[in-house]
């Protein structure tokens, strides 16, 4: 009778580990399309250059005064840290690493991302696929939410 409730316990224990860490991964890529929303509207509203600058597990939103100040002469509007890698979807299917110096999204003073590699596909790690929401495709003028069915999809909700 112990070992069977000892089992169950344990099979229990297994389950809620991998809710939670499907739940924490939700969470992070829920807070993510906020953000990355959130600087689109307030370009828009400000009628204001801005860029967000991805690392493995931050972002840093910055504002400009004119569509032709360099980037590094911004103003740090605030920076984000988070729990979970966030990587980029590569064209190859692979998911590429973020540099904090390299890896960014442009909206101009009209909110439209304004980068040349657009639509921009960031996957929340580790990825179960098929499993919760864990990717955000930011294209031009819209920002998706949806999970990661294979290597190199995200299928939006």
């Amino acid at each position: 009778m112990i070992a069977i409730i000892a089992i169950i316990v344990s099979i229990a224990t297994l389950n809620f580990k991998d809710m939670k860490g499907k739940a924490d991964t939700e969470k992070q890529t829920l807070q993510l399309q906020s953000d990355i929303s959130t600087v689109r509207l307030n370009a828009m509203q400000n009628k204001q250059r801005s860029i967000i600058w991805f690392g493995p597990r931050q972002h840093i939103y910055r504002t400009y005064s004119s569509a032709g100040e360099p980037d590094a002469d911004g103003t740090d509007v605030n920076s984000v840290s988070y729990s979970f890698e966030i990587r980029k979807l590569a064209g190859s299917g692979t998911l590429d690493a973020l540099d904090v110096n390299d890896d960014r999204i442009e909206f101009d003073n009209r909110g439209y991302a304004s980068d040349t590699d657009t639509p921009i596909t960031l996957v929340v790690t580790p990825v179960t696929y098929n499993g919760g929401l864990n990717c955000i495709e930011v294209q031009t003028a819209r920002t998706s939410i949806g999970r990661m069915e294979n290597v190199s999809t995200c299928r939006k909700q």
